[in-house]
């Protein structure tokens, strides 16, 4: 059992339930000793999980979304304090990925259960910062950056897959300068993918089926076309974890370099970036994660 705790809450993540009662209820009765620190802009949930490193805290918990857990992972990776994630967002791609439940009072049962479940998952370094979740340039990236607020939290990760629908016919190719492993490869497409979690918003289903994360490996996805039909293809992929068509290529690699010809709509752990070049290198067993004792 951990001796002490530090819990960032984030109040603006998509689901609009009260956690401080709940909160409570789980830690009244136990000989922890616990902390709240509640976030009020992006950035905020580094700088206290660092706080609380530096405090020796035995483990740090996030309530929120996606860019609350990755920003706490920015702030974790390669530390031996674990992360527990309390899913609060309206995707939780992170806590599904992990099977760790979405009801939150089994979510805290993981984290003051006398031999807590620890996994060692792995993250990335673009450009040298740690990255979690992945990077995709193109069609579906300018999705994600056309979601309002209000879709997402109504739908969760469907509003991204409706906005890229809607672009199916504006899709324009660009060729990617790829070096994977040392090997160049120069190729065409409308979206790329580099991914470390594949989890595409339901439990259990996944962008490909071979992504892992605890391979020390990155999968990297290129889509040579788009249209109405490969797009369901792919989705359908998604729930049979069979692979799509032969309009996606796929390899995987630890080291990765992207060369672009021009600025395109990228996005990163869910925030826009910009640029022309790219190095990207998985870091194997980079966090530590409060799991399910099954998930283990």
């Amino acid at each position: 059992m951990f001796k002490k705790i530090a819990f960032i809450i984030n109040p603006a993540s998509g689901t609009e339930a009260p956690i401080l009662g709940p909160l409570n209820r789980a830690m009244v009765n136990t000989k922890i000793l616990w902390e709240v620190f509640v976030t009020k802009k992006s950035g905020d949930a580094k700088r206290f999980a660092r706080q609380a490193l530096k405090d020796k805290t035995g483990a740090i918990a996030v309530y929120g979304g996606d860019g609350t857990v990755k920003e706490a992972a920015q702030a974790l990776y390669r530390s031996r304090t674990p992360l527990a994630i309390l899913p609060g967002g309206s995707a939780n791609v992170v806590a599904k990925e992990l099977a760790i439940p979405l009801n939150l009072s089994e979510a805290l049962h993981l984290i003051t259960s006398e031999k807590p479940t620890i996994k060692k998952i792995d993250m990335a370094l673009l450009n040298n910062r740690p990255i979690l979740l992945g990077f995709n340039i193109g069609i579906l990236a300018r999705a994600v950056q056309s979601s309002t607020p209000e879709l997402k939290s109504n739908i969760g990760q469907l509003a991204y897959g409706l906005n890229a629908i809607k672009r199916l016919g504006k899709s324009r190719n660009v060729r990617y300068r790829l070096t994977l492993d040392g090997k160049p490869i120069r190729m065409e497409g409308v979206a790329l993918f580099v991914v470390n979690i594949g989890n595409v918003g339901f439990t259990g289903f996944s962008l490909l089926p071979q992504v892992s994360v605890t391979d020390g490996l990155l999968d990297v996805i290129l889509i040579e076309e788009i249209n109405l039909a490969s797009f369901m293809t792919w989705l359908k992929s998604s729930f049979t974890r069979e692979m799509p068509d032969s309009s996606f290529r796929h390899w995987q690699a630890r080291k990765i370099i992207i060369g672009l010809p021009r600025d395109q709509a990228i996005i990163c752990d869910d925030e826009s970036l910009a640029g022309t070049s790219f190095r990207i290198k998985a870091v194997k067993g980079a966090l530590r994660v409060i799991v399910p004792q099954e998930s283990r």
